[in-house]
């Protein structure tokens, strides 16, 4: 009969599995952006064992060169240029191409072997180049035009994963990208009280978030979803996994981005990009259509507005139509966020 380790083992092996995730969860909630990756393999080293890692978020390049484009990653106790490395490998690796088309478990190999033939010599010379003797990777395969997450741990030993290793990765992977996941959203959740303390505005706060978080080179890290619909007004193509390269050179440049359609202004936060944006308005109302589009967005009737402001509810209809047709909108609630946006 197969060996069953007793129920007290068992018992106290999920206790320290479950507090290895409430670990992981309050790390998300705790730690910053930058900090987060090693702080999570760190506890992570303590269910498996492996001498480097990265964390990455990517997608599938397009034909001819069929390989995964890094857009952002953390290299763990490996030299950074492997990230300078894999794009030379990346189209050539049958790793690669399984993550791609998608793992149903952690995929666990040995490099020298897999890449001894003469037809993968650049895939054993970079495994040699980063001491790579053994591999694990598991993650979600990028749908089309889209990012998704991985994590690959390394040995540089002999010592192969193992099938107990491949469970613990899979049982690990939902929460550590679920944790990643609420890191950045709590990063933003940071920007977006800043803005609001810096701001005045007496609106509601929500309508006026257009933010994100990007790396200095660009990989966005979250994003709100009034930033991604204002940046798909500029770029229809835009995709949710780095700034369109205009925006960035004027970022890199240190001043903001204005096109047809959008403004983005940019600062440091923490390390990381922050990135407001608004609409780019086809006309300015005058001081009198602002104030009426003002109270009017912020709930007042017209009748009220007119009392308020001294004027008679003809001249308040009079402007608001004229600001409609200024700004192209059609509603109150559209008004509302170009006053909101714009305040």
């Amino acid at each position: 009969m197969p060996y069953r380790a007793p129920a007290a083992v068992e018992e106290n092996a999920v206790k320290a599995f479950a507090r290895a995730l409430a670990d992981l969860h309050h790390l998300a909630s705790a730690a910053s952006v930058q900090a987060f990756p090693s702080e999570a393999m760190r506890l992570l080293q303590n269910w498996i064992t492996f001498d480097g890692a990265v964390l990455g978020m990517g997608r599938a390049e397009e034909a001819p060169q069929a390989g995964l484009e890094i857009a952002e990653a953390y290299v763990h106790n490996r030299a950074s240029s492997i990230l300078d490395d894999y794009p030379e490998v990346s189209a050539a690796d049958p790793i690669t191409h399984a993550f791609l088309d998608g793992l149903a478990a952690p995929l666990r190999c040995d490099c020298r072997s897999l890449y001894a033939s003469r037809a993968r010599e650049g895939l054993a010379a970079f495994s040699r180049r980063h001491d790579l003797h053994h591999l694990m990777i598991f993650g979600d395969a990028p749908p089309a035009r889209a990012p998704a997450r991985w994590l690959v741990m390394y040995r540089g030993t002999g010592l192969p994963f193992g099938a107990g290793d491949a469970q613990r990765l899979y049982a690990l992977w939902l929460h550590l990208d679920i944790a990643i996941g609420a890191n950045r959203r709590r990063a933003l959740e940071s920007l977006a009280s800043d803005r609001a303390a810096e701001s005045a505005a007496t609106v509601v706060a929500d309508m006026r978030r257009a933010l994100a978080l990007a790396t200095p080179h660009g990989a966005i890290l979250a994003a709100d979803p009034l930033f991604v619909a204002l940046l798909r007004k500029e770029w229809a193509d835009f995709q949710e996994i780095s700034l369109p390269q205009p925006a960035l050179d004027s970022a890199m440049q240190g001043r903001g981005y204005r096109g047809k359609c959008i403004d983005i202004q940019f600062s440091w936060h923490f390390g990381s990009l922050a990135c407001s944006a608004r609409p780019a308005a086809p006309a300015r109302l005058s001081p009198a259509e602002n104030r009426v589009a003002m109270l009017f967005s912020a709930g007042m009737s017209q009748k009220e507005v007119a009392r308020a402001l001294g004027v008679s509810e003809h001249t308040v209809r009079a402007q608001l139509k004229s600001s409609y047709s200024k700004l192209g909108v059609h509603d109150k609630a559209e008004l509302t966020r170009y006053v909101v946006l714009n305040s």
